[in-house]
């Protein structure tokens, strides 16, 4: 995405955060006996979805009236239906309850864009091509990142647990982005060095985004603390790569941190290895591999 693509997206984005309608079931209490409690159910656009019957004695809550003409009503009933179910277990029913509906991630990518800039700070705004799910904000004194303002989406926690390791990413190489495009599908695997398998390594003709993914199973800043000194070890397995011809004396921690670090210069500059830099990279994962299968799994 170029700057004014960014601006772009950024003022539709942030303009439909500012304009956002949550999805909200309503309830309203119609009657409420000593063994009975009658509850009527609209949706959003105040349409009726249904009414539901709570029998105080067999603890059951059963939908009537239901109108099936409606599309996700059994979504509606099934939310509906847990929060009174709370309220029957509590035997406190209020005269009216609402309850905010999810909305489904309909996108596999995730987008964050710069708000503002500060001396100490960084905002962004994140989302999917469709939903914007909220703002964040990141401390450069410390990497700690919290929300500012958020839509309630399924598997919210994920997404903003995606978020936050990339931003701290970003504060561990003190490299912040205008605009960050993320695979969220299928969050990164860390996977140990113990735990390593010979299927979890690419293969030799593997395209640049398997290879993406499993250099990014090892993550060299939670092992070492800090940009600079993954980058001492990165400068320890190149000056056994020119005092030998090969990766032999490098340790798996040392390859994957290398690895690691590759990963991490390819996606700030947006290109991926070609030509040598490619054989360079494909020759540490077959010295990765080597280690793997002779159970060379020193660190």
């Amino acid at each position: 995405m170029n700057s004014e693509s960014d601006k772009s997206l950024f003022n539709e984005l942030r303009t439909n955060l500012d304009r956002h309608y949550q999805p909200t079931i309503m309830l309203f209490l119609e009657a409420n006996e000593e063994s009975l409690a009658k509850y009527i159910c609209f949706n959003y656009n105040q349409e009726l979805v249904c009414r539901f019957l709570i029998n105080k004695v067999s603890l059951s809550i059963s939908p009537v009236d239901v109108n099936n003409n409606l599309n996700q009503k059994e979504d509606f009933i099934e939310k509906s239906k847990e929060r009174l179910n709370q309220h029957l277990l509590t035997k406190f029913y209020p005269s009216s309850v609402f309850i905010t509906m999810p909305e489904e991630i309909v996108s596999d990518n995730l987008y964050m864009l710069m708000d503002s800039s500060h001396k100490s700070k960084m905002e962004y705004l994140y989302s999917n091509s469709i939903i914007p799910f909220g703002e964040v904000l990141l401390s450069k004194l410390n990497g700690i990142v919290t929300i500012l303002s958020t839509i309630y989406v399924s598997d919210s926690e994920k997404v903003f647990e995606v978020v936050r390791k990339r931003l701290m990413s970003c504060y561990m190489e003190k490299h912040y982005h205008n605009s960050i495009k993320l695979e969220y599908i299928q969050p990164i695997i860390q996977i140990s060095n113990d735990n390593i398998t010979l299927a979890d390594i690419p293969k030799p003709n593997a395209s640049w985004e398997r290879i993406n993914r499993f250099a990014l199973s090892f993550n060299g800043y939670q092992e070492f603390g800090s940009f600079d000194a993954v980058v001492k070890i990165d400068d320890i397995v190149n000056d056994k790569y020119k005092e030998t011809g090969d990766f032999s004396l490098c340790s798996i921690t040392e390859l994957r941190t290398s690895l690691f670090l590759i990963q991490r210069g390819c996606t700030h500059r947006g290109d991926q290895p070609e030509g040598e830099h490619l054989s360079f990279v494909q020759e540490l994962i077959e010295e990765i591999r080597t280690k793997v299968n002779g159970n060379d799994n020193c660190s």
